[in-house]
């Protein structure tokens, strides 16, 4: 189930039809995430004021995202209180031809931290075919964006990072990490 504040549900029903070509996940433990969604939100739309208040804290039963949609790209948030790898790859599976997905969350070295789950190397098979999903809703040249400090440090971070490929359709220059 998906919910999105009201804020955030009124800026989504005013967009128009333009498909979506790129969608940016935030996970809700981001240091700022508000300030992110805001500032991300500000720059595609060219909206600067009356954004303050955009995210709710989920409550009741079951995930529930906030979505903000300008143009082609939506921003989601991640509920933080469940499995974000399984939250990302439910709305994915609504998509195909993106030509990007940003994955913003905290990180260390060799991981990401999707709400209540932990994508690292000794998480992969576990999640492979989530993560095969995820390049399915990719364009063959569709890039998958990893934003999480460390995720890429050390050869257990390099490792992570190189291991998309051997579940997705993605090449090494498609995947990219801070």
């Amino acid at each position: 189930t998906q919910s999105r504040s009201s804020a955030a549900s009124d800026v989504y029903k005013r967009q128009d039809q333009t498909p979506v070509r790129q969608i940016i996940f935030v996970d809700p433990a981001v240091d700022n995430a508000e300030q992110i969604v805001q500032g991300l939100y500000g720059l595609i739309s060219g909206k600067t004021e009356g954004l303050d208040g955009l995210l709710t804290k989920p409550s009741g039963d079951g995930p529930q995202v906030q979505v903000l949609r300008a143009h082609d790209t939506e921003i989601i948030v991640l509920d933080g209180r469940y499995d974000g790898v399984d939250q990302i790859t439910q709305i994915l599976g609504q998509h195909k031809d993106l030509a990007a997905v940003q994955i913003m969350s905290h990180g260390s070295a060799g991981s990401l931290t999707l709400g209540t789950a932990t994508l690292g190397e000794g998480q992969l098979d576990t999640y492979k075919e989530q993560l095969r999903a995820w390049g399915d809703a990719l364009s063959e040249d569709g890039d998958l964006l990893l934003y999480g400090c460390n995720v890429a440090a050390g050869k257990g971070g390099i490792a992570f990072v190189d291991s998309p490929v051997s579940y997705t359709h993605l090449t090494l220059p498609t995947i990219y990490s801070v």
